[in-house]
């Protein structure tokens, strides 16, 4: 449902100008689409390395802000 397809269909079936609403119907006739098993496993593996990259990612950072302040110390009590 966070799709932009779906995020369309809601949008043009929202009803209401302050708050924005859906109908309990048209929730239900949202169209989805599911994918066979396969693909699903695909998608689970993708998003699990995709979750590991981001990981790895926020660890590369810490350890480079933590040289660049064991640098800065270093120039600083000189």
């Amino acid at each position: 449902m966070n799709q932009l397809p779906a995020q369309r269909y809601f949008e043009a079936s929202a009803e209401g100008s302050v708050q924005r609403s859906i109908r309990k119907a048209v929730l239900a006739d949202l169209p989805l689409v599911v994918p066979p098993k396969s693909t699903q496993q695909a998608i689970v593996r993708l998003a699990a390395a995709a979750r590991q990259e981001a990981a790895t990612y926020r660890k590369l950072i810490a350890n480079r802000e933590q040289e660049l302040r064991a640098v800065a110390s270093t120039i600083l009590n000189r």
